[in-house]
């Protein structure tokens, strides 16, 4: 991805800015997504540190965004097993901007590329020695609701506190950069049972100026992350240990810039199921290399850019105890907290195996890019990869943009794109034993198609005002099933060593079938003055009979200003947010009220020395997701952040 105009994109393309990422205290790179067009975080839980990914245009890859190619500073991030990212293991505090491409992209990105493109950029050092250190405290300040009126769980109690440092080098030869952190979070529920969260993480990027036209770079990053989580029908542990790495380097001949990158993503998962001896882990590695090109056409004003896009992933799965042997029995009644409800029920046998697996995938694309008449711009593009079981397929791309109108630095662009995504089920997907998503080795590949039609508006350096429609077609849709056909689960009965019979619950992974989402996104950002901002986005998604944890009707406005008191910069933003009526698989049968939520944020700058108060949920809303469990109410946290 490259930080090219949006309006000469023909497909919708957003950002998170730097000024927007430091006023806003989240505790990863996705939340803060979420007041995009298009987008919804999508969270496995209640609670801050249940798993958390994002949703682009209905298609939702759970918490893990496995629909979604995620890439910090160019680098892919995900992994070899369940091919997504827990964005838990990135940090707000290391975030600079985020850049998201909309829509189906795999002619240029791949497999992971479906739902669309998001790439995280770290903080560029400055010159010099320079250290910076963040201490924030959330703490609950929500009314209780009763457990009688909340599925027997209430709305959780939020205390959580974070702790940042970041160190940086700076010269005329490169930079280093090593950051460490600590996020720690609890989440106590009324009915006494509690969910709790521990993340941390180390992380080192250097970059290195070789000479005017060699420049080298790299850098690991290791987290952990460990979720308690009581407030499911499926109570677990998770215990995740993530290592990332890469080594890259650029090479500018003349017009010609060849860049090249060796990278390594590594997981390692432990899942307990909770009062059981349930236990099962996954150690997975995935090794790739990517190399390109671009390449102006001499005498025209256009471009080429081709690479080659390569991978090897393998895992490792020790099942220690599990459910095996899984088949279906009938739609049967079981008593789930004391109710009888008609589920989808199988039966199994416990056991305990290892396997390994491996995939991988190599690929060519190529793009080209053409400017016509200082007005026009047309891209087109395939990418063909050839995956180790599923065979070759062939992804294209085209689009445009046409600059209809300019006055100055007043510019109207209409911008057309069709695109198509590609993505082949992981191994967690194919060869899972773990009760919270079990694998389905009948699982066939998801295929998209999309068509994007756009007006970008351009108000000089005052700014924008983008409007998109778009189509989708989707075939073989992949999903985690909580539900089944019965609506009400799945769960499996297993004998166990003193004759009696376990009923347990269980998610199953599977295609769902083909469906036809559209939809219209409207953005815009406005600075009419150097202190004041003003940004609106409105999102209306149809997503026909069913799809996942999302609303047709969408809204947010935020409104942001800053001016000095006795030389010092007081900065300020209030957010308001409306979502319609929201829906786990049937928008029709049993939709979630809409609601609205209002956040503030209060900063002082008393340099080296930031202080800032945030106020989220202020009218303290009740409100659910897809899950049954409410969202948390209103909560205050205090962030002090200091430079040397």
């Amino acid at each position: 991805m490259s930080a090219a105009k949006p309006e000469l994109v023909p497909q919708p393309v957003a950002q998170v800015s730097s000024a927007e990422v430091s006023r806003r205290l989240t505790y990863n790179a996705g939340e803060m997504l979420d007041l995009i067009p298009g987008i919804r975080v999508v969270r496995s839980g209640a609670t801050i540190g249940a798993d958390q990914g994002v949703e682009i245009r209905s298609l939702n890859g759970g918490p893990s965004s496995n629909k979604t190619l995620i890439m910090v500073n160019g680098r892919p991030m995900n992994n070899a097993w369940d091919g997504g990212v827990n964005f838990n293991s990135l940090p707000t505090e290391l975030v600079d901007r985020v850049e998201v491409v909309k829509g189906p992209s795999s002619a240029l990105y791949g497999s992971q590329a479906t739902a669309g493109v998001i790439n995280i950029i770290t903080r560029t050092p400055q010159d010099g020695w320079h250290n910076w250190l963040s201490v924030s405290r959330e703490f609950d300040a929500a009314d209780a609701i009763s457990t009688t009126t909340a599925d027997g769980y209430g709305r959780p109690a939020v205390h959580a506190y974070n702790l940042q440092w970041d160190g940086s080098y700076r010269d005329d030869h490169g930079s280093h950069t090593i950051a460490a952190g600590f996020r720690n979070a609890q989440n106590t529920f009324s009915n006494g049972i509690d969910n709790a969260w521990n993340n941390a993480d180390v992380t080192y990027n250097m970059q290195y100026v070789h000479s005017s036209s060699v420049s080298l770079s790299g850098g690991f990053s290791y987290h952990w992350n460990k979720w308690h989580n009581e407030a499911d029908a499926t109570q677990t542990d998770d215990d995740d240990r993530i290592l990332n790495a890469d080594f890259g380097a650029k090479y500018l001949l003349s017009d010609l810039v060849i860049s090249g990158r060796a990278y390594l993503n590594s997981t390692r998962n432990k899942n307990t199921i909770l009062k059981t001896s349930l236990s099962t882990g996954s150690t997975a590695v995935r090794t790739g290399i990517l190399v390109d090109a671009v390449m102006p056409i001499r005498g025209t004003n256009g471009f080429l850019h081709a690479g080659i896009d390569a991978y090897l992933g393998n895992a490792d799965v020790d099942y220690t105890s599990t459910v095996m042997s899984m088949v279906f029995l009938r739609f049967d009644t079981v008593r789930v907290k004391g109710v009888k409800k008609l589920v989808d029920l199988y039966s199994g046998v416990y056991g305990s195996n290892s396997q390994s697996y491996s995939m991988n995938n190599a690929a060519f694309f190529l793009q080209y890019e053409q400017r016509l008449f200082d007005r026009v711009n047309l891209v087109a593009g395939a990418r063909l990869d050839r995956h180790s079981e599923f065979g070759t397929e062939l992804t294209p791309k085209a689009g445009a943009t046409i600059e209809v109108f300019r006055v100055n630095e007043y510019l109207t662009t209409v911008k057309a794109n069709y695109g198509t995504g590609f993505r082949a089920p992981a191994m967690v997907d194919l060869f899972s034993k773990s009760l919270s998503g079990y694998g389905n080795e009948n699982m066939s590949p998801e295929k998209v198609e999309s068509i994007d039609l756009g007006i970008f508006q351009r108000f000089a350096d005052f700014g924008y005002l983008e409007v998109s429609w778009y189509r989708m077609s989707v075939t073989d849709l992949m999903i985690n099933d909580k539900l089944g056909l019965t609506g009400n689960g799945y769960y499996v009965l297993v004998p166990n060593a003193s004759g009696r019979i376990d009923t347990l619950s269980f998610n199953q992974r599977r295609n769902l079938g083909s469906y036809s989402p559209s939809g219209v996104e409207v953005s815009a950002k406005i600075q009419p003055e150097e202190h004041i901002g003003l940004f609106a986005g409105y999102t209306y998604l149809d997503p026909q009979n069913f799809t996942f944890q999302t609303s047709k009707y969408r809204w947010n406005i935020a409104l942001s200003g800053w001016f000095p008191i006795f030389g010092r910069r007081i900065e300020a933003e209030v957010i308001h947010s409306y979502t319609g009526e929201g829906y786990f698989f049937d928008y029709h049968a049993s939709p979630y009220p809409a609601f609205t939520t209002t956040d503030a944020t209060l900063s002082v700058d008393l340099a080296p020395v930031k202080l800032t108060f945030v106020g989220k949920n202020l009218a303290d809303t009740r409100y659910r997701l897809w899950t049954s469990l409410w969202q948390p109410g209103r909560t205050f946290a205090m962030r002090l952040e200091a430079r040397f």
